[in-house]
């Protein structure tokens, strides 16, 4: 009754046993289903889905960086693997507020000087191609 009630008016989203990895502690179908739709160059480049030995491998790290390091900090800073950072939730908005606060920071520069309206729109065209 809980769980429909949150399902249906809070957009929870109903889980199944079999989605727990119980020798880690995780939901498994989630934590891939997060990193394929926000990091899927790195999760292609690091090949952790490639099998079963990569997937291992990438959870052992995962489980070792918790058990060392204590969740929040792989919450806030993402996680060292191979040659790569995977971002957590919380380590990629940091960076995009620090690229919304240095792009505020350049517009308010460009609005102080004496720019026309073309000159502005070219700088936010230019802030958000290349931040």
């Amino acid at each position: 009754m809980i769980v429909k009630y949150l399902v249906e008016n809070n957009h929870y989203e109903e889980g199944s046993n079999s989605d727990y990895n119980k020798i880690y502690a995780i939901d498994e179908v989630r934590l891939f289903r997060f990193l394929h739709d926000t990091q899927y160059e790195k999760l292609a480049e690091l090949r952790i889905e490639d099998n079963e030995i990569e997937k291992k491998k990438f959870l052992d790290r995962l489980s070792k960086k918790i058990s060392d390091d204590g969740v929040i900090n792989i919450i806030r800073k993402g996680m060292k693997y191979k040659n790569k950072t995977v971002d957590s939730i919380w380590s990629d908005r940091v960076r995009v507020i620090k690229r919304l606060k240095r792009a505020m920071i350049k517009i308010s520069l460009v609005l102080q000087g004496s720019f026309d309206i073309a000159m502005i729109m070219a700088v936010w065209l230019l802030m958000f191609v290349f931040f």
